[in-house]
């Protein structure tokens, strides 16, 4: 019995290792810009591009963005699937009283944020996530306005 414990205890712990997310850390990026708006030539309008770790937070004066959480893609899940995918909660809050609005979890994309009420309390269309580091527990995302 204890045999046959083993046998499937380094089974599991094999696959583990074998069959879960490959996923390559991504490098820190370099000369982000911050809370830097800017139009792009297709109409949209950046509010601004963030780099920030786990539990930091910033705020241009109108929009605060804390960062939760940072999440490992899930064993097992397929790379390619959202539990599969590296993830990051994300609070966005008035920096006068540091209300929070609302508390996202994202994958690495481009986000539409209509269907949420802050983005009508900040003026959002969507957020872009660039990069997420679970290793080193950093995400790298730009904020979008509506206007």
């Amino acid at each position: 019995m204890r045999c046959l414990i083993l046998v499937v205890s380094i089974t599991l712990l094999s696959c583990a290792a074998a069959c879960g997310p490959n996923y390559k850390q991504p490098a820190y990026p370099n000369n982000v810009p911050g809370w830097k708006e800017h139009d792009y030539p297709d109409g949209g309008h950046s509010i601004g591009k963030l780099v920030l770790r786990k539990g930091e937070s910033s705020d241009n004066g109108t929009i605060g963005v804390t960062v939760v959480n940072i999440l490992s893609p899930e064993l097992l899940a397929e790379p390619w699937s959202y539990r599969g995918s590296p993830r990051v909660v994300l609070r966005l809050f008035k920096p006068s009283d540091r209300q929070t609005s609302c508390e996202i979890t994202f994958s690495i994309a481009n986000h539409l944020l209509r269907n949420y009420k802050c983005s009508a309390t900040f003026g959002l269309s969507g957020i872009n996530i660039y990069s997420i580091n679970t290793k080193e527990g950093w995400v790298y995302f730009e904020l979008l306005g509506s206007e």
